[in-house]
């Protein structure tokens, strides 16, 4: 009787190890598998953008392209759970107008010979007047209570905390989105010379800030505004997961996040 029972005890034990190992396989695979993905633009005399992912081994995929003139794109989840499809040159909109006349109808025009007589230009005026003040009245309100709430805000979570914590974690998420190419090419051209040289200052300015690298050069003749950019990576899951649960398990940010849940910051 005591074998019987270990017998079961052991086949049980085997189908919960059975049943786990296939749960962390699979939560392995998700979180592991990397997501490929890269897009491309041009802008000449028109804009196009061509964007493409790929992820478990291509089984979820999705496509996006665009010249200004048409859309289209897919998105794909194997075994019928998504299967979304759109070209704007296949879908065409058909209105059926109806011929019917709507001026011919004696009820509209009596509505709007009585609208001709109450709009004169005293009562516009009036009602425009009070109107503007109106929206003074309550654009200072709105300043005044988003300055109060600002400065409560930073009483009880530290604005500047938040803002340091936040750059971190931007930082570290965009160096996981795994980039391997990221590259802005283009020419610039303003009417007058000196705005040209402006912008370029600017660019170069800002692009030792950027994680791409950027290629701009300056038309000082003609008004110009042409490039293209390049973008090619691999992530996963665990890489873009991990560093927004580190985030909001903070010191500074927790506290907020924590409010909003229980719905302190409604209204």
């Amino acid at each position: 009787m005591l074998g019987i029972v270990l017998a079961i005890l052991k086949i049980i034990l085997i189908l919960i190890a059975s049943v786990l190992g296939i749960v962390l396989f699979i939560l392995a695979v998700l979180l592991f598998n990397f997501c490929r993905f890269e897009a491309i633009g041009n802008k000449c005399e028109k804009v196009t953008v061509k964007a493409e992912f790929k992820w478990l081994f291509g089984l979820i995929k999705g496509y996006y392209e665009t010249d200004e003139e048409k859309t289209k794109y897919f998105f794909y989840v194997p075994f019928g759970i998504c299967n979304i499809k759109y070209d704007s040159e296949g879908d065409n909109i058909n209105i059926d107008l109806d011929e019917k006349n709507i001026c011919n109808s004696g009820e509209i025009i009596n509505k709007s010979i009585a609208n001709i007589e109450k709009n004169s230009k005293i009562y516009n005026i009036v009602k425009k007047i009070k109107a503007f003040f109106t929206k003074i009245k309550n654009f200072i309100t709105y300043i005044i209570e988003k300055i109060k709430f600002i400065q409560n805000f930073n009483d009880k979570y530290c604005i500047n905390s938040l803002i340091s914590a936040t750059w971190k974690f931007l930082i570290r998420l965009i160096k996981n989105l795994g980039f391997k190419k990221l590259e802005l090419n283009g020419i610039i051209g303003f009417d007058n010379p000196a705005d040209t040289g402006n912008a370029l200052g600017a660019i170069s300015v800002v692009k030792t800030f950027l994680p791409l690298n950027v290629n701009i050069d300056g038309n000082f003749e003609n008004k110009e505004l042409t490039g293209n950019f390049n973008i090619k990576g691999r992530t996963n899951l665990w890489l873009i997961l991990f560093p927004i649960a580190r985030y909001v398990f903070t010191k500074p940010v927790w506290p907020v996040v924590k409010d909003y849940w229980k719905g302190e910051f409604n209204g």
